[in-house]
């Protein structure tokens, strides 16, 4: 891969990873913000500003302005952009093709995109190899971020060229200026806490994630070890002492974070479902590919956990874990301001 360091780069994150298939699928990133028009006509942020009858939410967030400005105006053909996939931790990196387009198709949002043609798509960057400066600099509570810190670019550009003496060298002649753009403290903090729960071993996920249930207010049983069959599943989780009520749920754990669990690995759990009519939870580390909500999105009987569940469900309930699920994943408590409330 060759990088011309001196280009512009921008992050544009792909709403929790929920975009991240339509992005690498299509070729593009995009913004929505619910603002039906074409951008081109809008010469500053001031006249995007101006226009809120364009807007289907009459009192859109002050930040949007700026973000749509970037997409329409500030971004160019050649410059770099960044997307985040949460579920396997890792970034998408490559060039913008097209000059701005917009796209209403009539449904709820229309599209302000650019064409991009990414340049990693079969080894995306990991996050964990890039240092901590790095990683909380690219959770930004914006959209749509321009990467203009020196060390921040030089970390992103040695890490995916491996070429750490020479890419310094050439980013070190470069000037930048320091991003006014807001750090997403909470987003980095899921991904801090995502990387030690990698940490853990197959045997401790199924006991950290049994404790999780427990904090919800359920009892929960582990089936034998990872020397003997489980019977396809590897917890019982219900609301009495013995997995005899007609709520109880059976879960299946897999640890595997650089492994997307497919629709032929559910098929086995979704048959001890129908054998033993019961409802079920399937949790993977590694998240699942795109088939699989596809296949089981009307079972009525499944539903799929990942990392991103999981991290929502310990910030939710951490307070009610007992103290051996706590020792899986010792946390503190703190108080921050909320700075989206306090930007100018």
């Amino acid at each position: 891969m060759k990088i011309d360091t001196n280009k512009r780069m921008w992050m544009v994150k792909a709403s929790g990873g929920d975009l991240i298939e339509e992005f690498l699928k299509k070729g593009e990133v995009f913004v929505n913000f619910s603002f039906f028009d074409d951008l081109k006509k809008y010469k500053t942020v001031d006249e995007i500003k101006n226009n809120l009858n364009k807007f289907r939410n009459p009192s859109p967030n002050r930040n949007v302005f700026s973000q749509l400005y970037k997409i329409a105006h500030e971004m160019k053909v050649g410059d770099y952009v960044l997307t985040y996939d949460p579920k396997i931790r890792s970034y998408y990196f490559g060039e913008i093709i097209s000059d701005y387009g917009f796209e209403d198709t009539g449904d709820y949002d229309p599209k302000h995109y650019r064409k991009v043609k990414w340049l990693n798509i079969d080894n995306p960057l990991k996050r964990d190899l890039l240092d901590d400066i790095t990683k909380y600099s690219l959770g930004s509570l914006m959209t749509v971020t321009e990467i203009s810190r020196k060390e921040v670019r030089e970390n992103l550009f040695s890490t995916m060229l491996m070429e750490k003496k020479d890419v310094s060298d050439s980013v070190e002649s470069m000037e930048y200026e320091p991003s006014d753009d807001l750090i997403d403290i909470e987003e980095n903090l899921k991904e801090d806490i995502k990387a030690k729960i990698l940490e853990l071993s197959s045997e401790e996920m199924e006991e950290f994630i049994a404790g999780v249930f427990r904090g919800i207010g359920y009892k929960t049983a582990l089936r034998g070890s990872h020397t003997q069959a489980d019977g396809g599943y590897d917890i019982i989780v219900s609301k009495d002492d013995f997995g005899l009520d007609k709520d109880t749920i059976l879960v299946e754990v897999k640890h595997r974070k650089d492994t997307k669990i497919s629709s032929s690995s559910v098929r086995s759990f979704d048959s001890v479902l129908n054998n033993k009519n019961r409802k079920g939870i399937y949790f993977s580390s590694g998240g699942f590919t795109s088939d699989v909500q596809k296949e089981f999105k009307n079972s009525g009987k499944l539903s799929f956990m990942d990392l991103d569940n999981l991290v929502n469900l310990i910030f939710q309930y951490y307070d009610k874990f007992d103290l051996q699920t706590r020792s899986l994943l010792p946390l503190k408590k703190v108080y921050i301001l909320d700075r989206r409330f306090y930007s100018k």
